[in-house]
């Protein structure tokens, strides 16, 4: 699958903040071109506004992303987090802990839409992210995003 590749996903990660996770998501898609010099701003000052931590039944989620404009690619970056990473929680604004991390990449701005809808279906399944949580390898990860991002 185009969007998702296997070296953007990383497992068992660890970071003091969000902004330092943000760094090394920012330093990781630079390297392959991905996003412009704005990136890592762009997506700090998005979350500031529009937090994108979820809390979920037994896993915390966020979903960061910056506009297009800081885009050259459509990619998903994700990270599993050894221990959680403190995130605003979209719908009441408090602090969470999040375990996994879906990165949004968006070049293409109507790819955003469709991604949003089929992350929330994927979100929505405790067993899949229960499965991606506990995975020890890309393969594992990548087989169950392949299944939803069909």
């Amino acid at each position: 699958m185009r969007e998702i590749d296997k070296d953007l996903i990383f497992i068992n990660m660890n970071f003091e903040n969000k902004s330092e996770l943000f760094g090394f998501i920012a330093d990781e898609l630079k390297k392959r071109n991905y996003v412009t010099d704005t990136y890592e701003e762009a997506v700090n000052k998005r979350e500031e506004k529009f937090p994108t931590g979820f809390q979920l039944k037994n896993i915390n989620i966020a979903m960061p992303h910056a506009d297009p404009v800081n885009s050259r690619a459509d990619k998903l970056v994700v990270l599993t987090l050894e221990k959680p990473v403190e995130f605003q929680n979209a719908e009441d604004k408090g602090m969470i802990g999040v375990n996994i991390v879906f990165g949004l990449v968006f070049h293409n701005r109507d790819k955003h839409i469709d991604y949003l809808m089929r992350l929330s279906n994927l979100i929505q399944d405790s067993g899949k992210l229960e499965k991606i949580k506990k995975s020890v390898t890309k393969d594992e990860i990548y087989d169950l995003l392949d299944e939803t991002f069909k």
